[in-house]
């Protein structure tokens, strides 16, 4: 069976926002929109179709942070945000950062394992952060969201 084509790339000018994939990794859409205006959004196509995206934003001139990684449900669990990330990492050192965050709830167990594995180590929690964040709650593998993780490495 032949590999699928790819292409990981900033997503177009002209190309309509992502919302669905956007709002699927982050469901407070004035959290997206605010962090949409001072990052960059990268898109992956699998085929000539947009399968996923992230966003990578400065948060100072050494420092950037991914956020809002997301592929669509039926390309998950086949490697396809991992590349994402591994890209977001190039990019960030290619852009010269020295230092990458990413962030996630403390019930998102699986990317915590992920972003370990790629060499992210925790740096804090942001106590209630999805509480005081978010107007409805929200959950992840049956479990409330309540605190961020936030994850940091070294370039």
């Amino acid at each position: 069976m032949n590999k699928p084509e790819y292409i990981i790339k900033q997503w177009p000018a002209g190309e309509s926002t992502p919302w669905p994939l956007l709002l699927d990794a982050d469901p407070h859409r004035g959290l997206v929109e605010t962090y949409l205006k001072t990052g960059q959004l990268w898109g992956l196509q699998v085929d000539q179709i947009w399968i996923g995206v992230y966003v990578l934003e400065e948060l100072t001139e050494a420092l950037a942070e991914i956020k809002n990684v997301a592929v669509l449900p039926a390309y998950q669990g086949q490697g396809w945000g991992t590349r994402l990330l591994h890209h977001a990492i190039a990019q960030a050192r290619e852009q010269g950062f020295t230092t990458l965050r990413i962030a996630t709830a403390d019930a998102s167990t699986g990317q915590q394992q992920l972003y370990r594995r790629l060499g992210f180590a925790e740096h804090h929690k942001v106590p209630d952060h999805f509480i005081t964040q978010y107007p409805e709650p929200l959950f992840e593998n049956g479990i409330r969201c309540r605190d961020q993780i936030v994850l940091q490495m070294a370039l």
